[in-house]
């Protein structure tokens, strides 16, 4: 790239809808294999982004040290070239039991299908709740990653001490998606459950991260932080399974990550817009993002009242 537009058309655009494409079908295709252990297998699934968080973190300071930011984006195209070949591997679940229905079931079904299919799902109340409620989760995690370096720094660590909390974050966001997972999937747990509660408590935990006055309380608390929001990515394919069924996840999952790459965009720019209007102090960002997640908790909880009473009413009780 020789200039701001080429680099925002390559870079920013094509790279993103690129990734869109190998994270959305990587993750949806958990659902073709597994149903009794679908959170846990989608966990195991997604925990490559919180090692990732560690990993490749000092690896891109490593190469843009030594070879600039023209070279370290070469070497992390062949890391994205890397997933054709274990894409390849990612061939439909030809081990299904057959089901035998009539023609008259079948065609229900595809009807059904067709009608919840596309721009129809964000008339399902659940759905539709879920997708409001994971905009401010995005919108939190993406702002408490992008300034808690700035904090750490203007609390008194060092620049390589902060820049180590972003590696702490992902070694325990790694470990919390495979529990998560656990959790998710026991029988008197559900992921509707692990949501609200996981963004319950992020609410709480965020707005502690400023306080940390010492390195290793920033650690302890950037650690029990990113365990707790590791639940959005691993819980969120269970959960609207749960919701919509298996024959909608292609379409809901992709209308999800749309949702959640829209607050990816807007949430690091509107708390920096709220910074230099109102404070200078990088506290701030935390209470925001601490805010967005009691929102998020809000819309999932919603969703909970909401299904209790559709069941009530289905079993002949008047909700009051």
């Amino acid at each position: 790239s020789t200039s701001f537009v080429s680099l925002l058309i390559t870079y920013g655009f094509l790279l993103g809808v690129g990734l869109g494409f190998i994270y959305v079908p990587a993750v949806v295709a958990v659902g073709e294999y597994f149903r009794e252990k679908l959170s846990f297998a989608t966990g195991i699934c997604v925990c490559g982004s919180g090692a990732g968080t560690f990993l490749v973190a000092p690896l891109t300071s490593f190469l843009l040290e030594k070879f600039g930011w023209r070279g370290c984006n070469r070497f992390m195209a062949i890391l994205c070239l890397a997933c054709s070949l274990f894409a390849l591997v990612m061939v439909p679940n030809k081990t299904k039991k057959p089901q035998v229905q009539t023609e008259e079931e079948n065609y229900q079904q595809k009807v059904e299908v067709k009608e919840r299919s596309g721009l129809r799902l964000l008339c399902d109340i659940p759905f539709l709740l879920m997708t409001l409620g994971n905009i401010p989760f995005a919108m939190a995690i993406f702002i408490s990653y992008f300034y808690l370096p700035s904090m750490a720094v203007q609390a008194g660590l060092s620049s390589s001490e902060a820049s180590f909390l972003i590696s702490v974050v992902g070694i325990s966001n790694t470990v919390g998606r495979l529990v998560s997972g656990w959790l998710a999937d026991l029988k008197w747990t559900s992921a509707l459950g692990v949501t609200i509660i996981t963004a319950a408590a992020a609410c709480i935990f965020c707005s502690l991260l400023p306080s940390g006055q010492q390195y290793w309380s920033f650690i302890v608390l950037t650690a029990i932080f990113g365990f707790i929001i590791s639940s959005a990515p691993t819980v969120s394919t269970p959960l609207l399974v749960d919701l919509l069924g298996i024959q909608h996840l292609n379409t809901a999952f992709g209308i999800l990550t749309f949702a959640r790459g829209i607050a990816a965009l807007i949430g690091p720019p509107a708390a920096g817009f709220f910074l230099d209007r109102y404070s200078s102090n990088f506290f701030l960002p935390f209470y925001i993002a601490s805010a967005l997640y009691g929102v998020s908790a809000f819309f999932h909880l919603l969703i909970w009242c909401f299904n209790r009473r559709v069941v009530a009413q289905r079993n002949g009780y008047t909700v009051l």
